[in-house]
């Protein structure tokens, strides 16, 4: 059997719903990939610019869309596969777990599933619809990795004897090099005491928990502001910043972290988050964080930050856990234990790891394993 180094299409197809979601979980992973003498290969709808990839395919909307628009993705899809004949599909977001693991068995391509975000909690008709569809569909994947250690015990429990296993961090982790410049030019954005909610403008974020949690918290803090540092996705249910004492918006800017340097408190009101990526930015940045318990905030928890308060979803809860989290006193070296922890560089290894275990090839040397 010829090795795939040997191979002249020496290809990773990369599939996500959208291409938001590939430059902010995939682009670095492809270039040191790419560095390795790997091919990229990037397909998803709203492309927009992606600078990591040898190629990239724009497949029709399929994210919030009905069986007919999933349909015409997936022949779109498929049609990406024949010409350009990967060795491995690389997947990421749920609606492109379900198409990229298909697709792979039509073609006898080993394929794996980064399970972002998922919908496995909290309990509800969603989450029971996720879980079928994961649940019949996980054992076709090669190997999945999630970002949780509690989405990774449901997957055990379907995938067979495929691998499983938890990212250090969300996404591809944090920008090393970002957070220590912003830790020197903090940028505040209003007087203490200034709150951030960092993140998509979106229903499913539970943000109208936080502007009541925000009420409560300043009734004894009467100049307290709270900023929502974000813009809805396309597709999105949009959800509207109040017009109420205190509140304000700033839309999404390429480089957060200053603001968050700049905040004294960072708040996050979801119910649903794989690894709350944006609780971790904070808490490597040593601004603490007060948010509402789901799968997400307590893998965070795993790595014990002081900075983080959680509670339950209910306003006069989050208000105490935000004036808790206010006061929290940082420890001396955890924002570099955290930041280390949680880093790009941890991230990039972890999924390289994962492709070259499931190419058959042994880890960074570029040879064909025994």
């Amino acid at each position: 059997m010829a090795a795939i180094l040997d191979s002249p299409a020496r290809r990773i197809l990369f599939l996500a719903n959208i291409g938001m979601a590939l430059r902010q979980f995939v682009e670095p992973l492809a270039a040191s990939l790419r560095a390795d003498g790997f091919e990229t290969i990037a397909a998803a709808a709203d492309l927009g610019s992606l600078q990591s990839f040898d190629r990239t395919y724009e497949l029709p909307q399929f994210r919030r869309r009905g069986p007919a628009a999933v349909l015409h993705a997936y022949l779109a899809l498929t049609d990406v596969v024949r010409r350009e004949r990967p060795v491995l599909l690389h997947l990421h977001t749920p609606p492109a777990l379900v198409l990229g693991r298909l697709a792979g068995r039509q073609f006898r391509i080993p394929s794996v599933a980064v399970a972002h975000g998922s919908f496995l909690g909290p309990f509800g008709g969603r989450a029971i619809a996720y879980a079928a569809i994961e649940g019949a569909l996980a054992r076709l994947a090669d190997h999945t990795a999630t970002e949780n250690a509690e989405d990774a015990a449901f997957y055990q429990r379907w995938a067979g004897a495929r691998p499983v296993d938890v990212a250090p961090v969300g996404g591809l982790g944090l920008d090393l090099s970002r957070l220590d410049a912003a830790v020197r030019r903090p940028r505040r954005i209003a007087a203490p005491p200034s709150v951030l909610v960092v993140g998509r403008l979106a229903r499913d974020k539970n943000l109208d928990l936080a502007v009541n949690a925000f009420q409560q918290f300043r009734l004894r803090h009467q100049g307290a502001t709270l900023t929502f540092l974000g813009s809805a996705l396309p597709g999105d249910p949009g959800w509207e910043v109040p017009n109420a004492p205190g509140v304000r918006h700033q839309p999404w800017v390429p480089d957060p972290y200053p603001l968050i340097v700049g905040a004294d408190l960072v708040v996050s009101a979801s119910l649903r988050e794989g690894f709350s990526l944006g609780a971790a930015e904070a808490l490597a940045l040593a601004t603490p964080v007060a948010a509402v318990t789901n799968r997400g905030i307590r893998q965070l928890q795993r790595q014990r930050p002081s900075g983080l308060v959680a509670s339950r979803a209910d306003a006069s809860a989050l208000a105490a856990a935000m004036e808790e989290a206010l006061v929290r006193k940082r420890v001396v070296g955890e924002r570099e234990r955290l930041a280390t922890a949680w880093s790009r560089e941890a991230a990039i290894g972890f999924h390289r790891r994962i492709i070259y275990q499931v190419l058959g090839l042994d880890h960074g040397l570029g040879v064909e394993g025994a």
